[in-house]
């Protein structure tokens, strides 16, 4: 039955020749939409390409140094320092972050001398107990708890920097101590270090293209298209459906 009313719309079936037009363009709209949206996002999937850091580079040279006995501080430098910029990234894996830290600690046992290595491990166990004290105190307790690790921590990275290159309290050291355990794996051959270089590859491995590294307004062009442009394009399309709508009823003559 066709309706009356020259206002009834009904999107899935519409009954007048105003409403398949506007259901026309509604459907047109979405359908730009989707397109701006979903076909960016295939384009970059099609066209993006791996691309390691400079750091994996690093790393997988100085692994494959080591792996061949090299004892070159510079290369067991270059060991640690890139895991030690993987251990500092958001979002990594408890399961990595524990294949990261029995890294970390080896590379970190091959470059300190035994003259520097006893203090250290003497004063490790000290802070890992503090740390676990930490959690279940309070007030002067806890103070006193944060004091005496800030205190160590700084101690350790007073007496790393000069085998490690690291500034005394700056982020790389401060990841460093962190991750000192009073073990440290063998070597290499260790189970525990045979995830390493997948894992390092992982985090240090990134999709790039023309897209991602294109600037537009000093923004990378994949970047504005997403938080800005799309958000410009939904105003857009909300601005032509109106006056589309509005030229509609006048062609029409449809008083509201």
């Amino acid at each position: 039955m066709q309706p009356k009313s020259d206002y009834h719309f009904n999107l899935f079936q519409p009954y007048t020749e105003h409403g398949r037009k506007i259901r026309n363009l509604i459907l047109t709209i979405l359908a730009v939409w989707a397109v701006c949206v979903f076909g960016f996002q295939i384009l970059l999937k099609v066209v993006e390409k791996p691309t390691p850091e400079a750091s994996l580079n690093r790393f997988e040279a100085a692994y494959a140094s080591l792996q061949a006995g090299s004892n070159d501080p510079e290369i067991i430098r270059a060991f640690l320092h890139s895991q030690i910029l993987t251990a500092g990234k958001n979002g990594i894996k408890p399961v990595d972050r524990v294949v990261l830290v029995a890294g970390i600690n080896l590379a970190f046992q091959m470059l300190v001398t035994d003259s520097v290595r006893e203090p250290i491990m003497a004063k490790l166990p000290e802070m890992i107990t503090m740390k676990e004290k930490l959690a279940k105190s309070r007030d002067q307790e806890y103070l006193d708890l944060k004091t005496g690790i800030s205190r160590i921590q700084a101690d350790l990275m007073t007496m790393t920097a000069p085998l490690t290159g690291f500034t005394p309290e700056g982020l790389e050291a401060v990841i460093l101590v962190s991750c000192l355990k009073t073990g440290a794996p063998e070597g290499l051959s260790s189970p525990v270090l045979e995830s390493l270089p997948a894992v390092m590859k992982l985090y240090l491995t990134h999709n790039q293209s023309f897209l991602t590294d294109f600037k537009f307004l000093g923004f990378p062009f994949h970047y504005f298209y997403t938080a800005v442009f799309l958000l410009i394009l939904f105003v857009g399309l909300c601005l032509l459906y109106n006056l589309r709508l509005d030229r509609r009823m006048r062609v029409e003559k449809i008083e509201e």
